[in-house]
């Protein structure tokens, strides 16, 4: 699955809500236009859209 998501975050907030309806992925990539030091070093800070896309990259089995 490849994704862009907009400044408003609306890919990634509709990937959480519709997660449970995907088929399993193997990958997931894109710009998710979500700055967070986890995966950033040069970001600090962790917004709550970057947790939940966490949340969902698990709920689809990708880790």
């Amino acid at each position: 699955m490849n994704v862009y998501s907009d400044k408003a975050h609306t890919a990634a907030l509709l990937l959480a809500e519709e997660a449970a309806s995907f088929p399993p992925f193997i990958y997931m990539g894109g710009d998710f236009n979500i700055h967070s030091q986890e995966w950033d070093e040069g970001h600090h800070g962790h917004p709550e859209v970057a947790t939940q896309l966490l949340n969902t990259a698990s709920e689809l089995g990708l880790q």
